[in-house]
């Protein structure tokens, strides 16, 4: 802190604006690590890190709209979002069918009874 505000953290006043911005970044973290919790096992692991860093970045781009009410982010913006995600949820769906298929036939056991016959 003394490199960016030439303070230390111990000297910072208490204040609601503070506090709110304070809570509202620990509540975007807590929304991060929780989705990332849940999308754990569903993905591979570059998929995980795909999705992760993506939602890391939506977050960010929504969040300075929202909370500084800040108009930089425009269409653009929010269609190359939107054309992420959409990349992002069709590699994640072609990915698990690839997935789900290679454990079906590693599965699939052939048994032969006698020379020439299989069950």
């Amino acid at each position: 802190d003394t490199l960016s505000t030439g303070a230390w953290i111990s000297s910072w006043e208490v204040n609601v604006p503070g506090l709110e911005m304070l809570l509202a970044s620990c509540g975007a973290a807590v929304v991060v690590n929780l989705t990332q919790y849940m999308i754990l096992g569903q993905f591979s692991a570059s998929s995980y890190q795909v999705f992760g860093t993506f939602f890391k970045s939506v977050i960010v781009l929504v969040g300075v709209a929202v909370l500084f009410n800040d108009r930089w982010v425009d269409s653009t913006g929010y269609l190359g979002c939107a054309t992420g995600l959409a990349g992002l949820l069709l590699y994640g769906a072609f990915a698990l069918k690839q997935t789900s298929h290679q454990a079906n036939q590693a599965t699939t056991v052939k048994i032969a009874f006698g020379p020439g016959t299989e069950a």
